[in-house]
């Protein structure tokens, strides 16, 4: 691999990083601005409240109910956070497919909901060990989501889903509006056949110019110098 493609996957893999964590501290500052106007209403509602009058103390539970799913929502993001950094540990370990799907899909909603688009993962109940890259894998999947969110504008809808094949799993981002090909799509598109060489994969289905709904490409069981058994070096999911 020349130093020039090992550079610039280097500094791609910085940056998706960098985007991912400055996001979601976004999300955990949003969680914690809506605890803090519901700590203040709650202590208005506190001063006003008695056993008398039942519709405060209503009201009370009910600002306990939405500052409680706020606490468990910053909890998610945060376990998320957590083991999306942990999965620059090392360039090869083993991890659950599933999971690290559904991780990255999760971390990516906040975009999605910036542009107003729904995006969901469609998950098998099966589930395969990958030894790959986790990191990269969930780079490539990034790189997908942003394209197909540059292409939204009428049905806005994008899913993320896998199939096991022979071999390994084969990723698919579809979008229920047709991928574009503008500079802006094409730069975003234009690593992602290095990482998935670097993954030792393929890809499979890329706009060629035709109207195209759909991102996919191939990811190898195993690559190379470790064994999908290896609990030891399973990645958390």
């Amino acid at each position: 691999m020349s130093e020039a493609r090992v550079d610039r996957i280097g500094q791609e893999s910085l940056a998706f990083m960098g985007k991912i964590m400055a996001g979601q501290s976004h999300e955990v500052t949003n969680v914690l601005n809506i605890i803090n106007e519901l700590s203040g209403l709650q202590q208005d509602v506190l001063l006003s409240a008695d056993h008398e009058n039942p519709a405060r103390l209503s009201k009370l539970r009910e600002i306990c109910g939405k500052i409680q799913s706020q606490v468990a929502r910053g909890e998610k993001i945060v376990r998320n956070m957590n083991l999306f950094a942990h999965s620059a540990d090392t360039p090869l370990a083993v991890f659950d497919v599933k999971g690290l799907i559904g991780r990255i899909v999760f971390l990516a909603e906040r975009w999605a909901r910036l542009r107003r688009v729904e995006l969901t993962a469609k998950l098998p109940d099966e589930t395969t060990a990958l030894a790959n890259c986790p990191l990269g894998l969930q780079h490539a999947i990034f790189v997908c989501i942003e394209a197909a969110l540059l292409s939204a504008s009428d049905k806005r809808r994008i899913t993320v889903g896998y199939a096991l094949v022979d071999g390994g799993a084969e990723i698919g981002i579809e979008s229920a509006d047709p991928m574009l090909r503008n500079p802006e799509v094409d730069t975003r598109l234009s690593v992602l056949p290095l990482i998935i060489s670097e993954l030792g994969g393929t890809l499979r289905a890329l706009d060629d110019g035709e109207e195209s709904h759909r991102l996919a490409f191939f990811i190898p069981r195993n690559r190379g110098g470790i064994s999908s058994d290896d609990s030891g070096r399973i990645q958390g999911v």
